[in-house]
């Protein structure tokens, strides 16, 4: 878990162990949203803990901020597990490729995955979210690969290398219904810019749909009696980005007329079950 004040974590831990079928027995407790680290703390803890847990053939990660339909997730796909399988993903990174015999193959999204850490251990050669060091390393390694990485981020590294190596990654996204509700960094009111044109309309209705969605998110919170636990700032910024979208008569109108999006859905599922 990462943004958690130190003296909020007692708290925390005894609020996760409220959840049937969960038991804390080891966390590690990283930044907060205002702090200035520059983009390395992600991959640092999965290094830290895949080093730590390297007896178990298989270590599962998950987002605080991922909300799932139905118990266990894991148990659900962990069947796929085996040797040379390197990782079980929710998702892929389009921005993080390389193509050979006609196949592209992606780097893994880091909202839900597993590691087999035997593996790990064995080729990860990055070392923080923006290793740009290990990158070169990667291409200097496979320069017949034509890998296209527009930006470094946690885990490209070591999930290409992996599948340049013949090992294999399984999307499950499909086999998991989920919901990511977003984070501080959806709420800037600069995402909406230049919202009247026709080219950004799919973007546009994206963040609606995200707008909608936290707000969800904050009112199931308040009602469970969790509001505590969300930061200030937070609220603030959710409150200005729906008066935004309230002042300007398409984006209000947008709100009203778009569809409920894949993860409103399921977001609305998962409350339903707790009423």
């Amino acid at each position: 878990m990462d943004g958690i004040r130190s003296g909020k974590r007692g708290e925390y831990r005894e609020w996760l162990g409220e959840i049937n079928g969960i038991e804390i027995t080891y966390g590690r407790f990283g930044i907060l949203s205002r702090d200035r680290i520059p983009g390395k703390w992600h991959q640092v803890m999965i290094n830290d803990i895949v080093r730590d847990f390297a007896a178990e053939p298989h270590v599962a990660f998950i987002d605080a901020d991922l909300f799932m339909v139905g118990p266990g997730w894991f148990n659900a796909v962990r069947s796929m597990l085996g040797d040379s399988v390197f990782s079980l993903t929710v998702g892929q990174r389009p921005f993080a490729s390389f193509t050979t015999a006609g196949r592209e193959y992606q780097a893994i999204r880091t909202q839900m995955f597993t590691v087999n850490t035997s593996l790990y251990r064995q080729l990860n050669t990055q070392r923080c979210n923006k290793d740009r060091r290990a990158l070169r390393s990667l291409w200097l390694e496979f320069p017949g690969l034509g890998f296209a990485v527009e930006r470094p981020d946690t885990m490209i590294v070591p999930s290409l290398r992996a599948q340049a190596l013949g090992h294999t990654v399984i999307d499950v996204r499909e086999d998991v219904e989920h919901c990511h509700v977003g984070g501080f960094s959806h709420l800037g009111l600069n995402k909406f810019h230049d919202f009247e044109c026709p080219e950004r309309r799919k973007t546009i209705s994206g963040l609606v749909g995200q707008a909608r969605l936290l707000s969800a998110v904050l009112e199931f919170f308040d009602e469970q009696g969790w509001g505590r636990f969300v930061d200030q700032d937070y609220r603030v910024n959710e409150h200005r980005m729906r008066a935004f979208i309230e002042t300007h008569a398409t984006l209000r109108q947008l709100s009203y007329e778009l569809p409920p999006t894949k993860h409103e859905q399921a977001f609305a599922k998962i409350v339903a079950a707790r009423r």
